[in-house]
């Protein structure tokens, strides 16, 4: 898999909520570099935690900023993070019992979530937060 380079159009307008999914994405490309270890490895259960750590954190303050002011679509946003935070924790769980084919499968799952999220869901919210004035 391609390691995901920053781009201006993964921008959502909001400094700390795109410094934050750059985070995100040079974790994801850490694992990627990674991605030949085996599912026991001391490194694969670091980076991932890492990872599951500094999403909750994102997803958290990216709530926040959204409940605090009342974006519209907010119950929705908010299940889609549930959802990924759920299937994370499948892939937590699975990779502890070590299962090998565990770590592609989780690097392709981040991916395609991230990319789809920011540019699809997180970039609904980009003209709300602009129209106010957030940035």
């Amino acid at each position: 898999m391609d390691i995901i380079t920053w781009s201006d159009e993964y921008s959502v307008g909001v400094s700390e909520l795109d410094n934050q999914h750059k985070k995100i994405i040079a974790l994801i490309n850490e694992l990627n570099a990674s991605r030949e270890i085996s599912s026991r490895s001391e490194k694969l259960h670091n980076i991932l935690g890492r990872i599951i750590i500094y999403a909750q954190n994102h997803l958290d303050y990216e709530e926040n900023l959204l409940r605090k002011n009342a974006y519209p679509d907010f119950e929705n946003h908010l299940r889609k993070h549930q959802d990924y935070k759920l299937k994370v924790s499948d892939f937590a769980v699975d990779i502890l019992e070590y299962r090998e084919d565990l770590p592609e499968k989780l690097l392709n799952y981040l991916n395609r979530w991230w990319m789809d999220h920011i540019l699809k869901e997180d970039m609904q919210y980009k003209p709300f937060f602009e129209e106010k004035g957030i940035t």
